[in-house]
């Protein structure tokens, strides 16, 4: 009796690691055609673009004081972050004593083009009055941004303008339920991993107890792949099945804490460029859920649960930033144009970040003509 289940234990431990190889080359096969189909997308003219994602995917992020992480500097043949974890701008005139700096996520950081067809790159190509840098981040919502301002005003770093593009970061992440009001993407990982030993008292609790090392080791062999497979078929054909993570959608409540947290970090960020005379802009991120662009060779829900949140939010700070004269609305930027642009619901390709910039442009042409 003991000799058969033994042996049956036996059986069912190797057909799940079986099971879980065999989940890991599917999901592997479902990325390499994922990555294959981006490629062929109206929207995607860059023949450089799998390449580009091939680097994307290689660069490593370490941890960064107050801004919580920062991609490690490197230098590869689309891709270059310079020391300060900065993705390197082209057409920035270094010599130039006026500096401007742009904040934002990973469209201003330039996620899917190389270095000279991000924001930043694309606006030195219309003035050469500026040393440009690009502050932007993966995943980076407003408050990372002001945290990232803030350091360079404690370093006394030479500022003329700082330009804030935000919107898309604040709404994906700040709309999930169990992120909060001020947050960001990583917070439940970054507080999992801040759960040790010596903070619970027992060397059975917290991410190096050893319940949850036997927990990822046994995980990780048995059935990790196979639960991500799982998932993911979940998803995909049974989306009503699965607990919706974001709640912006029915709480208008959290919706309202969402668009007033954007903005009011922004006037945190105003009033200290202006302390420090500083010129402040502020940019309301264009998407596929907000505005009139042809998105049909996406195949995007655009009222799945997302985009029902970017719905919900940004009608909320469209009717606020109307009062102020330093925020600027690219909500609709793209609404007049024929070609596609988009390759996701918010990063465009480099003919979108040419539109962008070019608009950046003529406000600091304006404001400088006062």
């Amino acid at each position: 009796m003991i000799k058969t289940l033994k042996i049956n234990l036996l059986v069912l431990a190797l057909m799940l690691i079986l099971l879980n190889i065999i989940s890991f080359f599917i999901l592997q096969f479902h990325y390499w055609n994922r990555e294959k189909t981006a490629v062929t997308l109206p929207a995607m003219s860059n023949e450089n673009y799998s390449k580009i994602r091939k680097e994307f995917n290689q660069l490593e992020t370490e941890y960064q004081p107050f801004i919580a992480w920062k991609r490690k500097p490197v230098k590869k043949e689309f891709t270059n972050i310079d020391v300060n974890g900065n993705r390197l701008t082209k057409n920035s005139n270094s010599e130039s004593k006026k500096v401007i700096r742009f904040f934002g996520g990973s469209t201003m950081w330039g996620a899917g083009v190389e270095d000279s067809n991000t924001i930043p790159s694309r606006f030195g190509k219309c003035t050469d009055e500026y040393n440009i840098v690009n502050h932007g981040g993966t995943g980076f919502n407003s408050r990372q941004s002001l945290a990232f301002f803030t350091n360079i005003l404690v370093k006394d770093d030479s500022t003329n303008i700082v330009v804030f593009y935000d919107g898309v970061n604040d709404v994906a992440d700040l709309c999930i339920k169990k992120l909060s009001i001020p947050g960001h993407g990583r917070e439940v990982q970054m507080r999992n991993e801040l759960t040790t030993i010596n903070s619970t008292g027992s060397y059975f609790r917290g991410k190096d107890g050893i319940f949850n090392l036997s927990k990822k080791l046994l995980s990780k062999v048995f059935i990790q792949n196979t639960a991500r497979l799982i998932q993911g078929v979940i998803g995909r054909y049974f989306k009503g099945s699965l607990p919706d993570p974001y709640c912006c959608q029915t709480e208008l409540d959290r919706a309202n804490q969402v668009a007033n947290h954007l903005l009011h970090t922004w006037k945190v960020a105003h009033q200290l460029a202006e302390a420090n005379g500083i010129e402040f802009i502020a940019i309301l991120q264009p998407n596929l859920f907000v505005g009139n662009v042809e998105n049909d060779y996406l195949n995007l829900d655009r009222r799945g649960s997302l985009g029902k949140n970017f719905e919900a939010v940004y009608p909320i700070l469209k009717e606020k930033i109307v009062s102020f004269d330093w925020i600027y609305d690219f909500t609709e930027i793209f609404d007049d144009k024929k070609n596609p642009l988009y390759f996701d619901f918010c990063h465009v390709n480099k003919q979108g970040n040419e539109i962008i910039a070019n608009q950046i442009c003529e406000i600091i042409d304006d404001l400088n003509s006062k």
